[in-house]
């Protein structure tokens, strides 16, 4: 094909796969990705495997021990990294946790970005009184410190899941709000705009026809911070006991280790760290990719 003929969206896709850092973060996450998906559907462990004592505690990672079994007898094992306090595998809750990690990180991301885009553009495009109390509302939720906002709200809704994703979603909005309104009060006044105005097209069709198409640079960039950030507020309400409940979670296994660590025992906290690290430096890789991609100026 052409690439005169290109629509800016196939521009952007091969642009992105010519960024060696930004396909090398996709990778990962891919691999990330596959793994959550391989736990949601049972394939690589379970709940009940990871949350089961299956030898004595703190077994050193790559030492003999003997495993309990499902039927209550003993085999000979050696441990892969070793386990918790409880006699856990920590090998499994390490793989059980990325699931964790995927499915607050997706769900936050999808719910933040989209009340942010919609509020954005309404926000941005039509102005006036709608803008205004849009506006106050923004500054009202701003002018908190983010952190207490997240520990009210995982308070009101209580520990688990839920909790977590409500309050992190019920904040993470107001960043992209405010950027999106920014980028769509100026992409209004540009001719595309105006010409779809002047042949009588309606507000929401040029919103999401004609500005919506524009903001893909920033949405996938929110996409990809928003997704971060949950993930590492989760680590955050898990320390501060408002976290995810009887289920593993890289937050969880931190908190809970915290003063394993201090007695030498190592790798749970290690492992839950190291995965975390893995995963926000591949984000924060494919973000920079993905910014640079879909950014309507940069894309020739």
């Amino acid at each position: 094909m052409n690439a005169h003929g290109e629509s800016l969206f196939r521009k952007s896709l091969r642009k992105l796969r010519r960024d060696r850092f930004g396909m090398a973060g996709l990778a990962v996450v891919g691999f990330f990705g596959l793994v959550a998906l391989g736990v949601k559907l049972g394939l690589f462990c379970t709940l009940a495997q990871a949350t089961t004592p299956v030898g004595p505690q703190f077994v050193r990672p790559g030492a003999a021990y003997q495993r309990t079994l499902a039927d209550g007898t003993k085999a000979a094992a050696r441990s892969l990294f070793g386990t918790d306090i409880q006699g856990r595998d920590v090998a499994v809750k390490l793989v059980y946790s990325i699931k964790q990690a995927f499915a607050i990180g997706v769900i936050v991301a999808v719910l933040s970005v989209a009340v942010g885009v919609v509020l954005g553009c309404i926000s941005g495009y039509f102005g006036g009184l709608v803008d205004d109390a849009l506006l106050w509302l923004y500054t009202a939720i701003n002018s908190v410190p983010f952190i207490l906002w997240i520990v009210s709200i995982s308070y009101a809704f209580g520990r688990g899941f839920t909790g977590v994703v409500v309050a992190l979603a019920a904040t993470f909005w107001v960043g992209v709000y405010f950027n999106v309104r920014a980028e769509v009060r100026r992409l209004k006044e540009l001719e595309f705009v105006l010409a779809s105005e002047s042949y009588g097209a309606s507000k929401w069709s040029i919103i999401f026809r004609d500005i919506v198409p524009n903001l893909s640079h920033l949405i996938f960039v929110f996409l990809s911070l928003d997704f971060i950030a949950a993930v590492k507020n989760e680590v955050i309400l898990s320390f501060l006991g408002l976290g995810i409940a009887g289920e593993p979670s890289w937050g969880v296994m931190i908190s809970n280790a915290r003063l394993d660590l201090l007695a030498g025992k190592w790798w749970e906290v290690t492992g839950a760290t190291i995965l975390l690290f893995v995963l926000v430096m591949a984000f924060n890789m494919l973000t920079d990719a993905l910014q640079d991609a879909f950014d309507p100026k940069k894309v020739g």
